[in-house]
């Protein structure tokens, strides 16, 4: 029995995609370039003779197939993941797997895989791949390979089971679909840029008057900043800035703060008196109370809910007789 050279898996693969999309009036058009680009094919749908004033609406995808006489699984190198994911229209990789005993004369796979690069999975290819490169700056997108495992299978396995699944992951719309991935492209790009500051005290006493900021005092407290730089809120190992000893002070926003009434009466038969108040409360502090503090023209109210201790304060100068 002549065996396949292992060499030769890769071009009957991508020949055997080829039929598949020729099968059904796709045209694929190969890089010619060892997919340097990050793929194989790009496949346009077959024209039809309908004027169209999009060119978003003209579906064309990037495809890059792999070959495997193994398990369902295949390596795609992280910076060939990126290049998909990094596309404005839809991305897939195919995989072709063959028997263990493929041979010459018979070549015909025994089953086909497809994996869509959807909005779930470049998410966590971008996840993990800050992690790596947080964890080793020898870390390389050309080099280092990650495992695909195919659980969506081609079935019938022809073109009409390839245009099928195809026609699943895009919907009904090519135009809506190219709008949605470059809303969570742009998504990307900003968490790629994101930011994180954390803040800490020295002193129990600015954790106190940082508490009294939220109840509407205006206080200054003394606070110590590092920035890092954190794209999906994983972050650097060093800081890109410190302060110590930084002065400052929070404001809330008083109009956005709930507003209510409050009643005061001897009883509730009695005759009541009606007020508007603003409530204000302090975030969870470790080592302190939270408060809620009840602010009216004429008065404040302090409750400490740990406790429930409350305390007033009336301002004799604002009272019209």
């Amino acid at each position: 029995m002549n065996s396949i050279r292992p060499e030769d898996l890769g071009s009957m693969g991508e020949s055997f995609f080829n039929t598949l999309c020729k099968s059904v009036g796709f045209i694929a058009n190969s890089s010619k370039s060892d997919d340097k680009g990050g793929w194989d094919f790009e496949v346009e749908r077959r024209q039809t003779t309908d004027i169209t004033y999009s060119n978003h609406s003209y579906p064309v995808y990037r495809v890059q197939v792999k070959s495997t006489t193994g398990k369902s699984c295949a390596r795609v190198t992280f910076g060939n993941l990126l290049k998909l994911i990094r596309y404005n229209g839809a991305s897939f990789i195919v995989l072709i797997k063959y028997s263990e005993s493929i041979s010459i004369g018979n070549t015909n796979p025994d089953n086909v895989y497809i994996h869509h690069i959807d909005e779930e999975f470049s998410l966590s290819i971008l996840k993990e791949t800050r992690k790596k490169k947080l964890k080793s700056n020898k870390f390389a997108l050309t080099r280092n390979e990650k495992d695909i495992n195919f659980k969506n299978e081609i079935n019938p396995l022809n073109g009409i089971g390839l245009e099928k699944y195809i026609d699943k992951c895009i919907g009904g719309s090519y135009l809506k679909y190219t709008e949605n991935k470059l809303t969570y492209l742009l998504n990307f790009e900003k968490e790629g840029r994101r930011q994180l500051s954390i803040c800490t005290m020295d002193s129990m006493n600015d954790a106190e008057s940082m508490a009294n900021c939220f109840l509407g005092y205006s206080e200054e407290f003394k606070i110590n900043i590092k920035e890092f730089y954190a794209p999906f809120g994983i972050i650097d190992n060093n800081p890109t800035s410190i302060f110590t000893h930084y002065g400052a002070t929070i404001t809330p926003h008083h109009d956005k703060l709930p507003k209510f009434t409050v009643c005061l009466g001897i009883s509730k038969f009695g005759k009541q008196y009606k007020f508007t108040g603003t409530l204000y409360f302090t975030p969870e502090i470790e080592g302190f109370p939270r408060k809620i503090r009840v602010k009216c023209d004429l008065f404040d109210i302090i409750i400490e809910l740990n406790s429930m201790r409350m305390a007033g304060v009336i301002f004799p100068d604002d009272i019209e007789v």
